[in-house]
């Protein structure tokens, strides 16, 4: 997904925990502002609309889990996109920060959102 998404080769990966969850980033070869990040944490369908009202999440996504949300931005407003999903007491947030067609970015984040979800224990 991360190269299609950024259109091109990319470095390894760079995973972790957060306070809550876990996440995995994927940044361009060539370029390492050009990014691809997922983050996955247990949540409450409250406290995921909360998340969708603090991250501006403003185009609402049908047929992709309990819930899900999409805006036309990156990280720290950056060209790109983002899509949170919500699904079995499970939100997965996908930020791609690159230029590029934003359909086939939302396209691949929808795609790995609900892969995420369904393998997520």
């Amino acid at each position: 997904m991360a190269v299609a998404a950024l259109h091109g080769p990319v470095g390894k990966p760079s995973w972790g925990e957060t306070a809550t969850g876990t996440y995995c980033q994927y940044a361009l070869a060539a370029d390492a502002r050009a990014t691809v990040e997922v983050q996955i944490e247990p949540m409450t369908a409250p406290d995921f609309a909360r998340l969708a009202n603090a991250m501006a999440m403003d185009e609402q996504v049908d047929d992709l889990a309990e819930a899900a949300f999409k805006r036309h931005t990156g990280r720290d407003g950056l060209p790109g996109i983002t899509v949170i999903a919500f699904g079995g007491g499970r939100c997965v947030t996908i930020t791609i920060t690159a230029e590029g067609d934003a359909e086939l970015q939302f396209d691949a984040a929808d795609v790995t959102a609900e892969a995420v979800l369904v393998s997520a224990p």
